[in-house]
C-alpha cells in the first residue's frame, strides 16, 4: 500500500488513542510507526506472548480471539490493538489473527516509551485516552455481563 503522511493523517485522527492531538502530535505518532502489511490468516501475536508492540489497522481486519471465549471481537479500519499490554506490561490477553490482507503500522515497545517520555503532552492525552477506553469497556462488561466482575 502506497499513502501519503496526509492520508496516514487522517486515519490516525479517527483513532481513539489519538484523540485530541493536533496534526504534528499525529506526525510524531507515525513517524514511530513502522508500516507492516499482513497476509490472510496471519497470527500477528499469540494469547500469553510479550506485548511488545502496538498495531494501528489502516485496511483490512483483524479476529482478536481467546482460547476460553473463541472469537471476542473483529478489529476493523481505523481502530488500534494491542496497546494495554503495552501499558500494563503484560503478556498478551488475546490471539490476533488476519481474517484478511491487512495494511496497518506497528509500534515497537520501544517508540511507545520514547513517544511518552519526550511529549509530555501526547504522554498526557494517551493516557488520558486509554483511561477513558477503559473505563467505557467495562461499564459495557458490567451492563451485558454482571456476572463478569466475579468471574475475574
Amino acid at each position: 500500500m502506497t499513502v501519503n503522511n496526509a492520508h496516514i493523517i487522517r486515519a490516525l485522527r479517527k483513532i481513539p488513542l489519538w484523540n485530541s492531538l493536533s496534526d504534528k502530535e499525529l506526525e510524531t505518532v507515525y513517524y514511530r510507526c513502522k508500516p507492516q502489511k499482513i497476509v490472510a490468516e496471519q497470527v500477528i501475536f499469540r494469547e500469553g506472548d510479550p506485548s511488545h508492540d502496538l498495531y494501528i489497522l489502516l485496511s483490512g481486519k483483524v479476529a482478536i480471539m481467546t482460547q476460553q471465549k473463541g472469537q471476542i471481537h473483529t478489529v476493523t479500519e481505523n481502530e488500534t490493538f494491542g496497546e494495554i499490554g503495552l501499558v500494563t506490561k503484560n503478556v498478551r490477553s488475546a490471539t490476533a489473527i488476519s481474517s484478511e490482507s491487512c495494511n496497518m503500522l506497528r509500534m515497537t515497545l520501544f517508540d511507545f516509551n520514547e513517544l511518552l517520555e519526550h511529549d509530555p503532552r501526547i504522554s498526557a492525552l494517551m493516557m488520558r485516552n486509554i483511561t477513558t477506553s477503559l473505563s467505557e469497556h467495562i461499564i459495557r462488561m458490567n451492563r451485558s455481563n454482571p456476572e463478569y466482575i466475579a468471574d475475574n
